[in-house]
């Protein structure tokens, strides 16, 4: 039996299992194992940006982001698909989609507004409004 173990392929899905037979004599017996498939990794989204959500709530097409920005067309299909622009081109890009900053380029456009609405509030006033939210719309319990 050992040198059976010994001849098995180190990557075989097999494994020797020792049982009695019904005259009570212990025997050993190959199995093979069915090979199984890997579970593909969940992909993590490689995007830092939002450019293409903001790009649509200002209505704009990849084409008008080319003009404007002076970019080439795959270089702004690359960052529609979740590339990082390059320095170069992002305060053209923070001007094109109407942006107050480039920062705003890494925040989604629905949080633009409470962004904006926060910016030059003090830790009290920010607090109160906080506070004020929870109290008009509190957690929903299910």
């Amino acid at each position: 039996m050992i040198k059976e173990l010994q001849n098995m392929q180190p990557r075989s899905r097999q494994c020797v299992a020792d049982h009695a037979n019904d005259e009570g004599i212990p025997t050993a017996i190959r199995l093979r194992m069915p090979a199984t498939k890997r579970k593909p990794k969940p992909q993590v989204p490689h995007r830092l940006h939002f450019i293409p959500e903001w790009a649509e709530k200002r209505n704009l097409k990849q084409a008008e982001i080319v003009q404007e920005t002076g970019a080439d067309k795959g270089t702004v299909s690359r960052w529609f698909s979740g590339n990082m622009p390059q320095d170069k081109y992002l305060d053209a890009l923070a001007a094109c989609l109407a942006l107050d900053d480039v920062e705003a380029l890494f925040r989604h456009p629905d949080d633009d507004w409470m962004a904006r609405f926060l910016r030059d509030r003090s830790d009290e006033e920010k607090e109160r409004i906080r506070a004020m939210l929870l109290a008009a719309f509190p957690k929903k319990v299910a």
